[in-house]
């Protein structure tokens, strides 16, 4: 586990070349790509598009997962990279680490 301010692209990399389980938060302004078209994470709040699959997070194109939740009390939706197939409770346990 891990907060957005560590270099996220190379630590995810690492986590998946130690073959560790990671959820690691995101910062919403980062940009993705999927199928090929360039879009950030915090726009896929209004599209309704909270799981997704297969995200190629930032220039480095690192595959990842993320799920998206606005908890209450939290101010900002969460932004979360994991290993794990994104859906509520996988991004929930986040908040729970």
């Amino acid at each position: 586990m891990a907060d957005r301010f560590y270099d996220t692209p190379d630590l995810i990399t690492f986590a998946i070349e130690q073959c560790w389980n990671y959820r690691l938060r995101l910062k919403g302004n980062l940009s993705v790509f999927i199928d090929g078209h360039k879009s950030r994470l915090d726009q896929h709040i209004a599209m309704k598009l909270p799981y997704l699959q297969g995200v190629e997070l930032t220039h480095r194109r690192v595959t990842t997962n993320i799920g998206i939740i606005s908890d209450p009390g939290h101010d900002e939706p969460l932004f979360i990279a994991m290993s794990d197939k994104p859906g509520y409770l996988t991004t929930l346990d986040y908040s729970a680490r």
